[in-house]
């Protein structure tokens, strides 16, 4: 701690000069913050999970966002259909229809409003959909991806300018290629094929700088394993394809993505003598080693990854038998390292699907799947709050937010 707040003050002078005061008009005053940091990892435990569905049915792949109010939104699968509710993390409303359909995916825009893709069959097709939330209810479905072929697996971002972004795997060529859907208002949709894109389960991200970024798997035909493929648009054209797992003899599959302006961060599934979950960060032509971050003796599945107002990475997981959890793990961007693993929740009868999503530097939330008996699963949620942050003010002086 004394040597990360000393490389921070020795930066600051380096900077504004010993003993400076900025002040008065347009200026800085001693009692504004000049810079905000956070060293070290959150104390906090993660919130006991509270049940959200409670549903008879059995309820699956959850998805979560937050809005500009405050308001966490959980949209799942039920049967044939989504249900939706909302709440401040205790108090929940009752579940709600929101479509017809499965695999969800929510996303924040920059006004604040809750944005939702999914898929659907309708007239013997499945198509990819999207609604947003006006307060009271959901916006008519609009049909984005608009293919002869069969649309599954979206994900959704929303860009600082407000435009929607939406990926999907589509089989409209006659094998899996993956569709990169965009609009300004959500009625209005183009789409394209992702240049060189085969395969199939894609994630998508967008940075501060409004760049998008894709990422998905598909077969290697030289080694017929999975590989976890990049690619980028910055505006006017698609980066090439690149081969981030870069594991020839073995799967990596089922991925995750988060991204802060250029800098990326992906995490999937790797199979070797058991499933493990890997990370690698980087931006084109320059990616980190990848690096095996569940580290287990176990089975680790389905990586979620998040980042928070700092730049820092959240990252849970499903890890299997013996005993069923959703792990998590926190990185830190001060200093490029790991927490330890903790643990989210445990069930012997079954957890899975976990999703992550930041509310701004504060609080971090995260939903999954949990088994409550005779083969139905609930959607369950938690919340950890994040470390307060230190800030430094000119003339030079450090405040301590912690209790």
């Amino acid at each position: 701690m004394r040597k990360g707040i000393g490389l921070a003050l020795v930066l600051l002078v380096s900077l504004f000069g010993w003993g400076e005061a900025h002040s008065g008009a347009g200026g800085m005053t001693p009692s504004e913050p000049l810079f905000r940091y956070a060293f070290g990892y959150s104390t906090q435990a993660w919130a006991p999970g509270v049940n959200v569905s409670n549903s008879t049915q059995d309820s699956r792949a959850p998805t979560l966002a937050v809005d500009g109010e405050g308001a966490v939104h959980l949209v799942w699968e039920e049967g044939l259909f989504l249900h939706h509710s909302r709440g401040d993390g205790v108090s929940w409303s009752t579940p709600a229809f929101a479509a017809t359909g499965e695999e969800p995916a929510l996303a924040l825009g920059p006004d604040g409003t809750i944005h939702l893709a999914w898929s659907n069959e309708f007239g013997g097709n499945f198509e990819i959909y999207y609604s947003q939330w006006e307060g009271d209810g959901w916006s008519l479905p609009r049909n984005v991806s608009g293919t002869s072929g069969v649309s599954v697996s979206p994900d959704i971002a929303v860009a600082p300018d407000g435009t929607r972004h939406v990926v999907w795997s589509d089989n409209s060529p006659g094998y899996p290629v993956i569709y990169h859907g965009w609009s300004d208002d959500g009625i209005l949709w183009s789409n394209f094929p992702v240049p060189s894109a085969r395969g199939t389960a894609p994630a998508v991200a967008v940075g501060e700088d409004g760049r998008v970024h894709v990422a998905r798997q598909d077969l290697d035909d030289a080694t017929g394993f999975y590989e976890v493929y990049y690619s980028r648009w910055d505006g006017s054209e698609w980066s090439l394809p690149e081969n981030i797992s870069d594991s020839p003899e073995q799967d990596s599959t089922l991925l995750a993505l988060a991204a802060s302006d250029d800098t990326v961060h992906l995490a999937w599934e790797e199979v070797a003598a058991d499933y493990e979950v890997y990370h690698s960060s980087g931006h084109v032509g320059f990616w980190s080693v990848q690096e095996n971050v569940s580290q287990t003796p176990d089975n680790s599945y389905l990586p979620s990854l998040t980042l928070d107002g700092w730049g820092n990475l959240h990252l849970a997981w499903d890890e299997a038998s013996p005993a069923s959890s959703i792990l998590y793990r926190e990185w830190r961007a001060a200093n490029s390292s790991w927490s330890a693993t903790t643990s989210i929740s445990d069930n012997p009868s079954g957890v899975s699907d976990p999703v992550l999503f930041p509310q701004g530097d504060e609080v971090v939330h995260a939903a999954w799947v949990e088994e409550v008996g005779q083969g139905n699963g609930d959607i369950f949620y938690s919340c950890r709050q994040l470390s307060p942050p230190h800030e430094i003010y000119l003339p030079l002086g450090i405040k301590d937010h912690r209790p």
